[in-house]
């Protein structure tokens, strides 16, 4: 058993241990979509993010630290709106209703809730009102900051490694084709 695991343990067994109301995200969190159905051109120090990640920088913002989800075209992909961004009408900005809920809690849940299984129509839409019905586990906050605490350390370990693999794969990449290039022998 890990030290962050008996953490969570001794935690839930002290705070919680009659087990976890469960909400829906409506109850919790607020929505609101993004503002502008095109992607700023101007620049600026904030990132720009659409409904599935970053597409630009512009010089105002109308989010800060939240998990953003697209609603519209690629909808379903949840991304973390890291500081002070700008979202675009392609993005849904989710915050919690108070502080009992920490923000990056809610979005580590949104990521295994599978969203791109509940897009409708032919335009792929997800409305407020699904997002709304959906329920996650409302653990006290010192047990949701010590779960975001464990998948940020996670997610960064990732990240090194798919960094370190990929500059493994060049350095294959690169012994591979000097080992295997010859002098053609002249006759």
């Amino acid at each position: 058993m890990t030290t962050n695991q008996s953490k969570i343990e001794k935690l839930i067994a002290e705070l919680c241990p009659n087990g976890v109301e469960f909400k829906e995200l409506g109850e919790v969190c607020d929505f609101k979509y993004g503002k502008g159905n095109t992607i700023p051109k101007t620049g600026g120090k904030y990132p720009v993010y659409g409904c599935n990640g970053i597409v630009g920088t512009h010089h105002e913002f109308n989010n800060e630290d939240s998990p953003i989800i697209g609603h519209i075209g690629t909808a379903g992909i949840v991304v973390w709106g890291k500081g002070k961004n700008f979202v675009t009408h392609n993005g849904t900005m989710c915050k919690p209703k108070d502080k009992t809920l920490f923000s990056k809690y809610v979005y580590y849940n949104l990521l295994i809730l599978n969203l791109q299984n509940l897009i409708k129509g032919a335009q792929p839409f997800l409305s407020y009102g699904t997002l709304k019905a959906l329920k996650i586990p409302i653990p006290p906050l010192p047990v949701q900051q010590e779960i975001v605490k464990i998948l940020d350390s996670f997610t960064e370990l990732e990240a090194e490694l798919e960094a370190e693999l990929e500059a493994r794969k060049k350095q294959y990449e690169h012994y591979r084709d000097k080992l295997l290039t010859f002098k053609e022998l002249k006759k």
